[in-house]
This record gives structure tokens, C-alpha cells and sequence, in this order.
């Protein structure tokens, strides 16, 4: 039975790294069975913080009334789903777990790229942030949507109409949700948008030219992140202190290596999938414009990791939350290659169906599922 999620994964999701010709339809059905089976199978009280998700949806609010200033989009679709609809709290919760896969799948199924949802769900922050840190989980779902959904009305539906206005407008809403639902969303989306606009300040200044806008915006972008960065209780003045002494001492060896272990797995993943997409060479003027600006967006998410490189230093525990969102680039590289290739290169399929069968071995997800 412990492995009874791993074996599902052997039979419907890793032949589609394989064999060739499998259609879009089929491989999007497979993952639709797949998903079935895993939420029909797991134990919706297996995970760790699942009892206190189920109190949050239940009666007693004045326990977790924090949750609605931290996350006040998450709180309010909670409420939604207990208040207005009378949902038990336990099918509240399997309602919440589901709804994160479901963004990205809509995402998949928007740009007609299965494999971006076949890599996805071989991630273990699908189970990790879908049934244990649900409000990061559902925040990651709303980003996925919100990035996608421009990228389509930016570069591939680029038509005048009331149709590509009401998808480029849904990409902001959907960031815009996505931050009201764990505030690590709101960090990531400022550094990304930091890094894009840092990179164009580099380039400007190669060309000793440097845009005004673009210095502004890269001065706003970098008050903001240092300003919610230093005036968080964690780094305090003891918190200064601690980084200090980290270096000085051999506290980074008392810390738990296993954060130092996840992150870095995560990272690398996410470094192997943007190479092999970055250095794809696009064949025509029709990939120029859909694909170069998506791979421009991806290497600015990439280096947008750069700063939280520090909470290595300070805090394993906050870099291994954050580095959940590495399976954004990824999922957004393995899209593009999709659209590129139709599938990922063979020599990157084996390596994301390892990552996939050892996400399934993991005790930590199968705890989550089984527990």
C-alpha cells in the first residue's frame, strides 16, 4: 500500500516520456486517471497540518483569524466554501487540495502542452503545497494561471478583440490572487519582476544607455523587496545577529540538512530544465515571437533565486519554502519546449521521470498522501 501511488505513476505517467506519437488527448486523459486514483486513494487526513485546515474550516475561526490578514484570498474562498455552501470542513479541504492542480491543468490545456502537466505532477511540490501547505499551493496555481494567461494574450492571441483584453486582464487578476493567498507569492512575483528589470538595466548600461522608466522601476522594485525583507520579525536585530554568527561559528552544520537537501534538489531541476530550454535554437520568425520572450521570462525567474540564496544562510526552512516555486520555471520551460519539439529532448524526459519516480519514493509524500 505505501507504494501503491508509485506503481500508478509506472503504469500512466512514465510511458509518456518514452514512447513517441502518443497523442495530446491521450496523455491529457492519462493524467485526468491518474489524478482520479490519487485523489480517490489518499487519505485526506494524512498530511501534517490537515486537522488545522479542517478546524480552519469549520467553527471554530476565532482560532485562525491571523489566516485572513496573512491570506485574505485563501480565508475568503475557505469561508465561501463552508459559509455560503455548507461544505462539511473535511470536503472543504478536498475541494482547496484540488483546486491548485486544476489552475495548472487549465494552463496545460490552454496552450494544448501536456507534458508541462505530466512534469508537474512527477513534482513533489504538487503534493507537498496541495495537501500540506495549502495557501503556498494554491498561490503557485494562481501564478502558474496568471503567467500563462499572459503569455497567451501576449504573444500567441495577440489580436485586437474583447476576448485577448479579458485573458490579459484575468493574468493580472489571477497574480493578483495568487498573492492574496500566501504572501511568499507576493515576494516571488516582485523579484522576478526585479530581475526582469535588472536585466534590462545591465543591458542598458552595456550600451551606455540606460532608460529612466527601467532605473525607477528597478529603484521601486528593490525598496519594496528590502524594505518587507528588513522589517520582518524574523530579522530583527537578533536575526542580523544570527547571520553573523552563522558565518562565525558552526551553526550551518547544526541546521537541518535535509532543507539544504530539498532546495537543492528543487534548484537543480529547475536549472537542468531552463538550460535545456534556453538553449534550444528557434527555427522560424513564428517561434521567434511566441517563444523568445517566454524564454526571457524564464531566465528572469531563474535569477530571480539569486537574493533568496541568503535564507541559506539565515533560515534553511524559509529558502526550502520558497524554492516550491522552482517548479515555475520548469513548468514554463517544458511548455516551451513542448511548443517547440512537441515533446522534451529524450536525455531530459529520463531525467524528469527519475525526479518523478523518486518524488513517489519520498517518505515525506507518501506520509502526505498515506500517512
Amino acid at each position: 500500500m505505501n507504494f501503491i501511488f508509485l506503481i500508478a505513476y509506472i503504469c500512466l505517467i512514465l510511458p509518456l516520456y518514452y514512447f513517441k506519437g502518443i497523442s495530446k488527448g491521450i496523455i491529457f486523459l492519462l493524467c485526468l486517471l491518474f489524478l482520479t486514483f490519487l485523489f480517490l486513494v489518499r487519505d485526506p487526513y494524512a498530511a501534517a497540518d490537515s486537522v488545522n485546515y479542517i478546524d480552519m474550516a469549520g467553527d471554530n475561526i476565532g482560532n485562525w483569524i491571523y489566516i485572513k490578514d496573512q491570506s485574505p484570498i485563501w480565508w475568503s474562498i475557505n469561508r465561501f466554501l463552508a459559509d455560503s455552501l455548507s461544505l462539511p470542513p473535511i470536503n472543504v479541504i478536498q475541494v482547496l487540495a484540488v483546486l491548485p492542480i486544476t489552475l495548472v491543468g487549465l494552463t496545460s490545456i490552454f496552450f494544448s502542452a501536456p507534458y508541462s502537466l505530466v512534469v508537474f505532477l512527477g513534482s513533489e511540490s504538487f503534493h507537498l503545497l496541495s495537501f500540506n501547505g495549502m495557501r503556498q499551493g494554491m498561490a503557485l496555481g494562481f501564478i502558474i494561471l496568471g503567467i500563462g494567461l499572459y503569455f497567451y494574450s501576449s504573444y500567441f492571441y495577440r489580436r485586437k478583440t474583447l476576448s485577448n483584453r479579458i485573458i490579459y486582464i484575468s493574468s493580472y487578476f489571477s497574480l493578483f490572487l495568487s498573492a492574496g493567498c500566501h504572501p511568499s507569492a507576493l515576494i516571488y512575483l516582485l523579484l522576478i519582476c526585479s530581475s526582469y528589470v535588472i536585466n534590462i538595466a545591465i543591458r542598458a548600461i552595456l550600451k551606455l544607455r540606460i532608460s529612466r522608466l527601467s532605473l525607477l522601476m528597478f529603484l521601486f522594485s528593490f525598496i519594496i523587496f528590502t524594505t518587507f525583507y528588513l522589517t520582518r520579525n524574523e530579522i530583527a536585530a537578533s536575526g542580523w545577529n544570527r547571520i553573523v554568527s552563522t558565518f562565525l561559528s558552526d551553526n550551518i552544520k547544526s541546521s537541518p540538512i535535509k532543507y539544504y537537501i530539498f532546495s537543492s534538489y528543487r534548484i537543480l531541476i529547475m536549472l537542468v530544465s531552463g538550460y535545456f530550454f534556453l538553449s534550444t535554437n528557434l527555427t522560424s520568425i513564428k517561434m521567434m515571437k511566441q517563444i523568445k520572450p517566454i524564454k526571457t521570462w524564464v531566465y528572469n525567474m531563474i535569477c530571480s533565486y539569486l537574493p533568496l540564496l541568503s535564507l541559506a544562510v539565515y533560515s534553511p526552512v524559509i529558502l526550502s519554502r520558497f524554492s516550491h516555486f522552482c517548479i515555475i520555471p520548469t513548468y514554463f520551460s517544458i511548455l516551451g519546449l513542448t511548443k517547440i519539439k512537441k515533446k522534451p529532448p529524450y536525455l531530459l524526459c529520463v531525467i524528469l521521470s527519475v525526479c518523478g519516480m523518486l518524488t513517489y519514493i519520498s517518505p515525506s509524500v507518501r506520509f502526505n498522501l498515506l500517512g
